[in-house]
C-alpha cells in the first residue's frame, strides 16, 4: 500500500501544474542528465568560438581600396592559425604567429608559398619578422610594394603574447563589437539559467 500510495502522489505532482518541493526535486532529478548535457555543449562552443586564426587582405594602394592583381577578397586574403607551427600562401609562409590586442607579429618566408612548390617555413630558410597592426593599412616594401590590412572588425585572435591578458580574447581598441568567444560566454550566461528553471515548473 505504502508503494501504491507513492506512485499515486508521484503521478499527482508531475501531472499538476501545483508548485511544490517534492515536484521541484523531482523534475531536477528526472532533467539532470539532459541539462548536463546542454551545458556542456555551450561551453565547448565558448571554447571552439575562442580565435586562433587572423585574416588580412593585400591591397595595391595605400588607402587599402585596390585588391591585389588576383582581384576578388578570397584570392588577396590570408589567414594564419596561431595553432599552426607553419602556416601557407600563394606566395610565402609564416610561422611563430603571434596575436595581440592590437597586432599581430610573425615569421614570414618569402617565396616558399604554394605556388613555389616547396615546403613552408624551412629550417635555415631566408626569413624576417613581420607585424601587422589592427585596422590599419600597413605598408610591405618588396619587388612589388603591397599593403596588408586586418579588419577591426572581425578581428578576434585569442591573445598569446604570453603578457597579462594572453589567454583572453581581444579586440582591437576602439573596436566595441564583442569577439565570437566573449559572444558565447554572454549568450552561455543568459540561457544557462533558462535551461535550469524551464523544466521545473
Amino acid at each position: 500500500r505504502r508503494v501504491a500510495h507513492d506512485d499515486n502522489k508521484e503521478r499527482f505532482f508531475q501531472n499538476t501544474h501545483i508548485f511544490s518541493p517534492y515536484r521541484f526535486l523531482l523534475l531536477i532529478k528526472m532533467n539532470f542528465a539532459k541539462k548536463t548535457s546542454l551545458i556542456l555543449a555551450l561551453i565547448m562552443l565558448g571554447s571552439a568560438n575562442a580565435g586562433t586564426t587572423a585574416t588580412w587582405t593585400t591591397y595595391a594602394d595605400a588607402a587599402c581600396t585596390t585588391l591585389c592583381p588576383a582581384g576578388t577578397v578570397d584570392a588577396c586574403s590570408t589567414t594564419v592559425d596561431t595553432t599552426q607551427a607553419c602556416n601557407q600562401n600563394s606566395e610565402s609562409s609564416q610561422s611563430n604567429i603571434v596575436c595581440y590586442a592590437d597586432k599581430i607579429t610573425y615569421t614570414n618566408f618569402p617565396n616558399t608559398g604554394t605556388n613555389s612548390g616547396s615546403a613552408g617555413c624551412p629550417s635555415g630558410g631566408q626569413s624576417f619578422p613581420n607585424e601587422i597592426a589592427v585596422g590599419g593599412c600597413i605598408e610591405f616594401p618588396g619587388p612589388v610594394l603591397t599593403w596588408k590590412k586586418i579588419e577591426a572588425s572581425t578581428y578576434d585572435c585569442e591573445d598569446n603574447s604570453g603578457g597579462p591578458s594572453a589567454g583572453t580574447p581581444t579586440a582591437a581598441p576602439g573596436d566595441d563589437t564583442p569577439s565570437s568567444a566573449m559572444k558565447s560566454s554572454i549568450v552561455a550566461s543568459m540561457v544557462l539559467p533558462l535551461l535550469f528553471f524551464a523544466g521545473s515548473f
